[in-house]
């Protein structure tokens, strides 16, 4: 009994975990084309940006005036903010399309399917590579090796649960 309860709470936490991915999968989608919308607003009508964005006032007023002065300070002018934004919308979609082939695998792990199927492999390889390529691009070398190592050692205990499992399956 004991052993079911434990398998129904796990399902449950695949499930909770499914809807966290969805929520983060809409966050991306929906930042993804308000960050697309200033992207026009900003090459159709470059005086508008005047409404929204203040850059006379001090920097420390306002966290929006900081990263505007910040992006402005690193890249030249509208087609370096244009290029930033662009690599930002490129990467929210990459992380949506990830949190998209995530959920998918929780759904088979909360029916009850096992994990260690060859397909799932495949797409948490697929997943810790963008997740160690977007550590690397935001946070550094030295958190996205660590991300790495982290994520490859789950990647290999996770292929050799799939083996032990194609073990399991054969003695059956």
């Amino acid at each position: 009994m004991e052993k079911e309860q434990k398998l129904v709470r796990i399902q449950k936490n695949f499930r909770i975990m499914g809807i966290l991915t969805k929520i983060v999968e809409i966050f991306c989608y929906v930042g993804s084309g308000i960050t697309a919308a200033g992207v026009i607003t900003l090459l159709a009508a470059p005086e508008w940006t005047k409404y929204f964005i203040d850059l006379s006032d001090e920097p420390s007023k306002s966290t929006l005036n900081t990263l505007v002065q910040a992006i402005q300070s690193n890249v030249e002018g509208t087609a370096g903010a244009v290029a930033s934004c662009i690599a930002l919308i490129i990467m929210m979609l990459i992380v949506a399309v990830a949190m998209h082939k995530l959920r998918g695998a929780l759904k088979k792990f909360q029916q009850g399917h096992s994990p260690f199927l060859e397909e799932n492999i495949h797409t948490l390889k697929i997943i810790f590579i963008i997740v160690t390529i977007i550590t690397l691009l935001t946070a550094g070398l030295p958190l996205a090796l660590l991300t790495a190592l982290v994520l490859w050692t789950i990647y290999l205990m996770f292929q050799m649960g799939c083996e032990l499992q194609k073990e399991s399956d054969e003695t059956l």
